[in-house]
């Protein structure tokens, strides 16, 4: 009688244990549904079956304070490689005559998403076509010779280039400390100081531009055109004595295997559209949990000791707040998800999914998977150097890639920030968390 008993209650545990891993494996298949084209891409390119690829076209596409200056120093340090520095921010000074946070460019400050219009689509495809293709005759000179007397850089992020500069006695500093860009562009009817792309008004888009790309330039007033061209006409005498080491980089682009540049100015949408003419393009699409870019931007920012508080425009996504504004930078981040979960094998095939926390936490397992994602078999010794060096180092020089202890500030926000403000945007960011596998608790 007892075995009969035995054997009914056996029999129900067993089956109630079956029903709760079909009900596990229900739920599981369930949450994991939107995160499956991560998890396809992460397996795809961990095998060690990629064949080498001549030459190859890279896009790091990140979001602003996602650490993804690590990801560019991996190519910076590639000897065979040719990096650029966020060639996109200077074709939009091109276009509208200011450098445009790259929030604004996507979403407006309540957190819906802006159109791009087709013809910024097109000056970004065109960029990138240029600097693929080493032709450098069209890219704007703002991409070399900085952007304003307030803000200027140069996208070439070299030591050789800069080596050139310094031996013509020339920095981009003090070369173009002069540039008169402000002085051209800014009137009483297109005042772009700390302008953002929201309010830059149709009538302020470069008249050159317009023309190009076929727009009614109707609304376009005359003192515009006329300044846009009193600059074209000042630009070569600025951009005559940096010529010379403009072709010696150019020549090395020329003969380099790898091309990569970092950008934070465009969407994901954008570079697989631009993907379809450019079959040696490959896309590392740079994830930060959004609890550190918070905390990040709330470091950079010029209240730094102020627990959710930022910095302005620039580094902010639509407000000083960093609750608030963590709304702005996770629909951004939606976006570039849901389209992810949109595309075919083709196209996530040109796609890996880079995790900041992974490249600084496992950093030997991340390197070879993105260089074998890139048809390459071994990473460069001074790669792995360059990325010790700068994970492990200490420097009083203010935001420069120098961590005492990079594996510290992976987490830092779990300390830094209080809990009502990481419980706030673990709210506003659950979706994105647990698309990318981030902890919610």
């Amino acid at each position: 009688m007892w075995k009969k008993v035995w054997n009914k209650q056996l029999a129900i545990i067993i089956l109630a244990m079956f029903g709760s891993i079909a009900l596990y494996l229900g739920f599981e298949e369930h949450t994991l549904a939107s995160n499956r084209n991560i998890r396809e891409i992460t397996k795809a390119h961990s095998e060690s079956t990629t064949l080498t690829i001549q030459n190859v076209n890279v896009v790091i596409m990140a979001y602003k304070k996602s650490g993804s200056s690590f990801a560019g120093g991996i190519f910076h340090a590639d000897p065979n490689a040719v990096y650029w520095f966020e060639p996109i921010g200077m074709a939009y000074v091109e276009m509208y005559g200011v450098i445009v946070p790259p929030w604004s460019i996507r979403m407006y400050p309540n957190g819906t998403a802006r159109n791009i219009p087709y013809y910024e689509r097109a000056v970004v495809t065109d960029m990138l076509r240029n600097l693929f293709t080493c032709n450098y005759k069209d890219i704007t000179p703002y991409a070399f010779l900085g952007a304003t007397n307030t803000s200027t850089f140069s996208v070439i992020d070299d030591d050789e280039y800069n080596q050139c500069m310094m031996n013509l006695n020339l920095t981009w500093q003090h070369q173009f400390a002069l540039l008169p860009t402000d002085i051209a562009l800014n009137t009483s009817d297109c005042n772009r100081v700390k302008a953002v792309i929201n309010t830059v008004q149709p009538m302020c888009l470069n008249p050159i531009i317009a023309a190009k790309y076929k727009l009614n330039i109707s609304d376009n007033n005359i003192d515009e055109l006329n300044r846009y061209k009193e600059i074209q006409h000042i630009l070569p005498r600025y951009f005559t004595p940096i010529s010379k080491c403009i072709e010696s980089h150019q020549r090395s682009c020329q003969r380099t295997p790898i091309r990569a540049t970092k950008v934070l100015r465009t969407e994901l949408r954008s570079l697989i559209e631009t993907s379809h003419n450019d079959p040696d393009l490959r896309i590392i699409f740079y994830m930060r949990d959004p609890r550190g870019i918070q905390n990040s931007r709330r470091k950079r920012g010029r209240n730094p000791g102020k627990s959710n508080r930022c910095c302005g425009d620039f580094y902010s996504f639509g407000s000083d707040d960093i609750i608030s504004s963590s709304k702005v930078l996770c629909n951004m981040i939606k976006v570039d998800l849901d389209y992810l979960e949109s595309l075919n094998k083709t196209q996530m095939s040109k796609i890996i999914v880079v995790k900041y926390e992974d490249l600084i936490l496992h950093t030997e397992l991340e390197l070879k998977r993105i260089y074998r994602f890139l048809g390459r078999t071994e990473v460069p010794t001074e790669v792995v150097q360059w990325l010790d060096e700068h994970m492990h180092c200490n420097s009083t020089i203010p935001h420069l890639l120098c961590n005492e202890n990079s594996e510290k500030v992976v987490y830092s926000w779990r300390n830094d920030l209080p809990d009502a403000v990481i419980e706030s945007i673990t709210e506003d960011c659950k979706d994105v968390l647990l698309t990318l596998n981030y902890p919610t608790y």
